[in-house]
């Protein structure tokens, strides 16, 4: 359901791999949640059909979790119009996990050694929100 920003675009002569999307969605979102389980959440997926990709809660506690995964740099993602809604609508608690560096092996398979994951709290207006989709990057320093 998403665009990553490490991918050509529709205008580019080449189309977007559909596979290696999937795993490069599913690797982020797996290192993301194996952050909140570590810390002591529970996790639930829920990416089909929410503006989020999972759920976790520790006692009172919700947090709605957004991963995105690129092979760049992940200074910025692409994020929908559907998932800043939802953001901005919950601040506070909501969290979106950056997984950048994601390399893949020569046979294609994604290197699960690979990625750096930051999690940020996730306000689409705290950060650099520009119309594209829309590209996000997190406050300098933050």
């Amino acid at each position: 359901h998403r665009d990553l920003h490490s991918f050509p675009t529709r205008r580019s002569s080449d189309l977007v791999d559909p596979i290696k999307r999937r795993l490069v969605e599913e690797h982020a979102q797996g290192l993301l949640e194996k952050r909140f389980r570590h810390k002591g959440w529970k996790v639930a997926d829920t990416r089909r059909g929410n503006p989020f990709d999972a759920v976790a809660t520790k006692g009172k506690k919700t947090r709605y979790l957004e991963a995105k995964g690129t092979e760049r740099d992940g200074v910025s993602i692409l994020v929908t119009p559907r998932e800043v809604r939802y953001a901005r609508d919950h601040l506070g608690e909501c969290v979106i996990g950056i997984v950048s560096g994601i390399r893949f092996q020569p046979d294609g398979a994604l290197d699960p050694s690979s990625g750096t994951l930051a999690t940020h709290n996730w306000d689409p207006d705290d950060g650099v929100l520009k119309p594209a989709g829309y590209t996000w990057a997190p406050r300098p320093g933050a």
